[in-house]
């Protein structure tokens, strides 16, 4: 889990269900309670960490995931030999 300073924003990288399938997912969750969930490629994703600007998070586990905090879309996918944490 991270959190955004600038704005309180909360980032969680798990594991949901979607359409019956395991799927990694971003979910964020604001200071007013709103959730929202961002389907990722990493199937396991491990680690978050926000960008100092808060205009970016990444997400980490068999890749890493850029996912764009302004319209919340993965912007970027970078696909690494090994999983990181």
């Amino acid at each position: 889990m991270a959190v955004d300073p600038g704005s309180g924003t909360a980032y969680v990288a798990n594991v949901s269900l979607i359409g019956g399938t395991a799927r990694g997912v971003l979910s964020t969750i604001d200071t007013s309670g709103v959730i929202r969930r961002v389907p990722l490629l990493p199937f396991r994703p491990v680690g978050v960490a926000v960008h100092p600007s808060g205009k970016y998070v990444y997400v980490t586990g068999d890749g890493v995931s850029v996912i764009d905090t302004t319209n919340y879309q993965v912007t970027a996918r970078v696909e690494t030999p090994v999983e990181m944490a």
